[in-house]
């Protein structure tokens, strides 16, 4: 049996194509205001921008809309190439111990996988 190379190419290139996007978000709250840093990572990098509530323009070519809504542990975004929308929902979350150490201060990890949408 021979192997060819353009069947691996090709087999390869449909697994690649068909991996999810996926992002974390890192919370830092000092007593009651909170920052929120998104590290969305696709198959061509990851970038960083602001997670706050609502929508915004990011940083990840291509991508023509991004809204968050942190109440609800849920986001959504679109690409260009892409007509619908496409969603994402926290499926795990870890609270740590801040760098800074100061006693009013929280720090938590959220993170978002790519799931169907239902909203």
């Amino acid at each position: 049996m021979r192997f060819r190379i353009s069947s691996f190419l090709t087999a390869l290139a449909l697994t690649t194509s068909a991996s999810a996007d996926s992002m974390m978000v890192d919370i830092y709250c000092f007593t009651l205001a909170c920052t929120y840093s998104v590290y969305f990572t696709t198959d061509f990098g990851t970038y960083s921008f602001s997670g706050s509530d609502g929508c915004r323009s990011t940083p990840v070519p291509g991508m023509t809309e991004f809204c968050i809504d942190e109440a609800n542990d849920r986001a959504h975004f679109r690409f260009s190439h892409q007509s619908d929308k496409r969603c994402m929902r926290v499926y795990d979350s870890e609270w740590q111990t801040c760098s800074d150490d100061f006693q009013f201060a929280t720090c938590a990890k959220e993170y978002y996988q790519e799931v169907q949408c239902d909203w």
